[in-house]
């Protein structure tokens, strides 16, 4: 394989409490990102900037306590300022639906922003914001998750036909071994459909979905209440079970979200999760045999977080993990190999919550 890129981007990593960065890139799209430490409260901010920019430039999501009803506020470039307060479309009864999970997805092909909440009453609620700031098109996909402290679902949009792709649990029965999905094609909903996975019988704690940009490609991963790690590639029509894996039937933890994946710019990819107290990567390719075997790095503990981002213009994936004894460590993946000469390992960081994730790393 011919050495990758140099990254034209540059890396950031966090660690620790709430962390706020306003940024820009070369065309001048204001990127927030935003880390909350907080069992009670989710956030999350969409960058729409690939929207109409006479529309809305960005829609931050959050709960409170309290309220079955999400909560958002619109940023505009023009103002460079946040509006007030604002309520999308309620889930169920303030109280006993409170919020655990808020997701936004912008969709750069309509002017349309998805938001998918997951409640304490172990409900799965989609809708759609449109052109004219209105929230509509709210369908409950699921009334069955296992245990809403785990976010067992996930949302992604296509990168060329603009489809949104909605994964999530809907039995939280110990007899079964999948989840459900739907597709959002601006208009409607489709039928629900049942995605199988290859995994012992187990509820689905956690699921993340990774876009491919240039195609409508989407890597899926499952993790179970046993500590399976599942994963399968959607190709714009259908979950391709010729490119599923069991990544592994014994991972680190069954509560932790201690795994990840990223799209190299050449297509390739890298997953990256915990087993015992090892740190295990593997890549993916699009073609024969498709997945590597395993590779190890040991650590001091079991792995309980990791995160990592591509940057958009070479092969380059930035790495950052946080073990069980609460330490960060930070990689560098090239397209061939994690490189050496990384920053020394951080020894007093803060834990992670018990079911969510402190650390992070972005391009710019």
């Amino acid at each position: 394989q011919a050495p990758a890129a140099k990254p034209r981007g540059k890396l950031y990593h966090w660690k620790g409490y709430c962390v706020v960065q306003e940024m820009s890139t070369a065309k001048n799209v204001g990127l927030c990102i935003i880390f909350l430490l907080c069992m009670l409260v989710s956030l999350q901010f969409a960058d729409a900037s690939a929207m109409s920019r006479d529309i809305v430039h960005g829609v931050v999501g959050y709960n409170e306590l309290n309220s079955a009803t999400p909560r958002f506020r619109l940023w505009n470039d023009s103002t460079a300022n946040f509006t007030a307060e604002l309520n999308a479309q309620s889930v169920g009864t303030d109280g006993s639906a409170d919020l655990s999970w808020v997701v936004l997805r912008p969709n750069h092909e309509r002017d349309e922003i998805v938001m998918v909440t997951l409640d304490q009453s172990n409900d799965v609620n989609v809708q759609v914001m449109n052109s004219t700031r209105q929230w509509g098109n709210l369908l409950e996909v699921s009334s069955d998750v296992s245990n809403s402290a785990y976010r067992a679902f996930d949302v992604a949009v296509e990168d060329v036909s603009g489809d949104v792709l909605i994964v999530y649990e809907n039995s939280s029965s110990a007899a079964n071994n999948g989840a459900a999905y739907r597709i959002w094609n601006g208009t409607a909903f489709s039928p629900e459909y049942a995605l199988s996975t290859v995994l012992a019988n187990s509820p689905i704690r956690w699921i993340q979905l990774k876009p491919r940009t240039g195609s409508d490609d989407i890597m899926a991963l499952a993790h179970n209440n046993v500590g399976d790690l599942y994963s399968v590639l959607w190709n714009g029509t259908g979950f391709d079970t010729e490119h599923n894996v069991t990544l592994s039937a014994s991972t680190a933890s069954n509560t932790a979200e201690h795994f990840s994946f990223a799209w190299e710019q050449s297509g390739q990819g890298l997953v990256a999760y915990g087993s015992a107290i090892d740190f295990v990567y593997r890549t993916f390719s699009l073609t024969a045999p498709y997945w590597s075997n395993e590779a190890t790095i040991a650590l001091s503990n079991g792995l309980h977080s990791t995160r990592l981002c591509s940057d958009m213009y070479s092969d380059y994936i930035g790495i950052i993990v946080q073990d069980g004894g609460n330490d960060v460590n930070v990689r560098m993946w090239d397209g061939t190999v994690i490189l050496g000469g990384s920053p020394t390992e951080e020894l007093t960081t803060e834990p992670r919550g018990a079911n969510n994730v402190n650390i992070d790393c972005a391009w710019y």
